[in-house]
């Protein structure tokens, strides 16, 4: 899961932090939350959300891209080092208000079996009534509409294109890297298990999550079939 390790320059600039992601944890709370990021790359939101006032801790299993993650490290702001079916090690004793595994983090897992791993143990660390969040690619809509290509991103002369195809075994992202017009890297046969929406679904409720909701966007306004992303929000069954 060391795929965005070669954007490392220009992650910031291609995934700012949007305002609707911060918006999105408040309202799923009162006051201060103690937050888990999971997937949390070089640390923008963890560092949003701390700002708010919120005590976060940020992991992720990319060395390089969690020292970029560290420099913005401060009281009410921690990362740590993990592999995603590792948390209940990293984290032993440690319990949450919110968990997000956001950008399509979850994915990069290999199976239902890891997915379900996952979940087990992102129930252990919520307390009760706690939620989930999980950000997905609608893969139930690429793969109704024969979608291959996800919207490029472009911010300050840095372009990001991907293209997801399907194979036998599951899926695989290709990806493209363009500074000022210039081809700088490419990334291919990068192996994404695409879960789709209605079996993850099924995967929250045997995790022991409850009131499961399903959006287009973290502002809730756009449908689910209306968009590529998916954004689950689960509560942790007491």
């Amino acid at each position: 899961m060391t795929y965005y390790t070669n954007i490392i320059e220009y992650y910031d600039i291609l995934f700012p932090v949007e305002p609707a992601r911060v918006d999105y944890v408040e309202r799923n709370g009162k006051g201060p939350q103690r937050v888990l990021e999971v997937g949390c790359a070089t640390g923008c939101l963890s560092k949003a959300l701390r700002d708010r006032g919120h005590q976060v801790v940020g992991v992720d299993v990319d060395s390089a891209i969690l020292d970029k993650a560290m420099e913005k490290a401060a009281e009410g702001l921690e990362f740590k080092l993990s592999d995603p079916l590792k948390l209940d090690r990293v984290l032993e004793g440690e319990v949450f208000d919110q968990i997000l595994c956001l950008d399509n983090y979850l994915a990069h897992l290999p199976n239902e079996m890891a997915v379900r791993h996952f979940l087990l143990h992102a129930r252990e660390l919520l307390k009760p009534e706690g939620v989930l969040t999980l950000h997905l690619v609608n893969y139930s809509k690429l793969m109704r509409e024969g979608i291959t290509e996800l919207p490029t991103i472009e911010r300050e002369g840095v372009v990001l294109k991907r293209k997801n195809c399907l194979e036998q075994q599951g899926m695989e992202c290709y990806m493209e890297l363009h500074v000022d017009g210039r081809l700088v890297d490419t990334r291919s046969n990068m192996p994404l298990f695409p879960v789709k929406a209605t079996q993850m679904e099924a995967l929250l409720q045997e995790s022991g999550f409850g009131e499961i909701r399903m959006y287009g966007d973290f502002e809730g306004e756009l449908e689910v079939q209306d968009s590529v992303y998916v954004v689950f929000r689960a509560v942790a069954v007491a």
